[in-house]
């Protein structure tokens, strides 16, 4: 199983985008948005309004507190 973590897009420069999710930063390659425009703020594996992407962000948070021993 694949989990994508949706990032906001701090920067642009040219055809990468600087991302932030939860502290990490990573560049993005633009030409994989499928031609989406993207602006700072916008949020993405595909664009993703900011109560989505948060939503998103505390899944893996509440994967881990879940005793797998009494599921």
């Amino acid at each position: 199983m694949c989990l994508g973590i949706p990032m906001q897009v701090i920067q642009l420069d040219g055809r990468t985008a600087r991302c932030n999710a939860g502290g990490i930063e990573r560049e993005i390659s633009l030409p994989m948005s499928q031609g989406e425009p993207v602006i700072p703020g916008d949020h993405g594996l595909q664009k993703l309004a900011s109560d989505d992407a948060r939503a998103t962000w505390a899944l893996p948070a509440e994967m881990l507190a879940v005793d797998v021993g009494h599921a």
